[in-house]
């Protein structure tokens, strides 16, 4: 078992100052295709914009009842950007290393991820991955593996049926 250094970005600015007693959400947006995650990432990108955290900000006016709080994070893939596994030197992306790139390990990631931040997070907060595409398969099946670390999962534009043959994919819609 390897372990590697995964990156993530976090941004407090839907957490109310020194409120603990509130409720407490952690949106996690899974990073996937595409180019790799930066500082803008949870601002505005291609990656985690638009409804996800307008639905943040909502729910931290109180639009939807109570006002909680909402942690948001972006976690990169790993393979993606600059979240590679070691292989003592050699490039991760060798043939003998590129077995470690799969969404079985990167839902497995997301898992870990969860369980680490949850040391910092208040007990009762709630996780909802997200993502598009790809990443949206990947929101799903955290949700649908770790159902006790998941509490929901938003996929958009997703294919979620797994198919060995997914001639759909081009056609025109």
């Amino acid at each position: 078992q390897k372990s590697f250094m995964q990156r993530y970005f976090y941004t407090d600015r839907y957490i109310f100052d020194n409120d603990i007693d509130s409720p407490s959400y952690a949106f996690l947006c899974v990073g996937g295709e595409g180019p790799g995650l930066d500082k803008s990432v949870l601002v505005n990108s291609e990656h985690c914009t638009g409804d996800m955290i307008e639905l943040a900000q909502k729910i931290y006016e109180g639009e939807y009842g109570a006002a909680a709080n909402v942690h948001m994070f972006a976690l990169e893939h790993r393979y993606y950007g600059k979240s590679y596994p070691e292989f003592n030197g050699s490039s991760p992306v060798l043939n003998e290393n590129i077995i470690f790139l799969s969404s079985r390990q990167a839902i497995t990631d997301i898992a870990h991820f969860i369980e680490e931040m949850n040391v910092k997070l208040p007990e009762s907060t709630k996780w909802v991955t997200f993502g598009g595409s790809y990443p949206g398969n990947l929101a799903a099946w955290a949700r649908l593996k770790f159902p006790h670390l998941v509490y929901a999962g938003v996929s958009n534009s997703a294919p979620v049926q797994a198919k060995v043959d997914f001639y759909e994919y081009n056609e025109g819609i």
